[in-house]
Parts: C-alpha cells; structure tokens; sequence
C-alpha cells in the first residue's frame, strides 16, 4: 500500500475522526493518505491525488475534473534494526 502527503491543513472534524489532539503539533508524521478505487470528480471537502508528485488536496469546492479520490488514515511507523556481522 502507498502512502501519500498531504498537501492541505487538517480541520478539526477530520483530527476528530483521526483521534488527534487539536493541539497537536507533529500531525503530518503520522497522518497520510491513500488512494481508493474512486475514479471521479471530487466533491467539496474530499481529498484528492493530483501533481507530478502524487500528493492530496482538499478540494475548495466542486470540481469539474476527474481524479483519484483520496482516504485519509493515521499511521504508525515502527523503527527495527538490523544487525549485520
């Protein structure tokens, strides 16, 4: 699964729905987005995936062009090591 970067602030709905604090500072470590299997325009306040570098928006209102829609997830990265000998 690919995980992309979000190009737009979270609002408070969506740090709710994520169970982040609203005064959290370091959000954007843990907070991605994926791409769904929706194929369409996007409705005002969905995220999207657009660019040379695949990141997500917010969309400011309707748009009139199709993209891929975009599901926001919170993440957790866990750090292993390797020893080599």
């Amino acid at each position: 699964m690919r995980y992309y970067e979000l190009g737009d602030v979270l609002n408070g709905n969506e740090r709710k729905q994520l169970k982040i604090p609203l005064n959290a500072i370091m959000i954007y470590r843990d907070t991605k987005a994926i791409k769904t299997e929706v194929f369409r325009e996007p409705k005002k306040g969905e995220w999207f995936l657009s660019g040379a570098i695949p990141t997500t928006y917010r969309a400011p209102n309707d748009l009139s062009h199709k993209y891929h829609i975009a599901q926001l997830v919170k993440i957790k990265k866990k750090i292993t090591y390797s020893h080599t000998f």
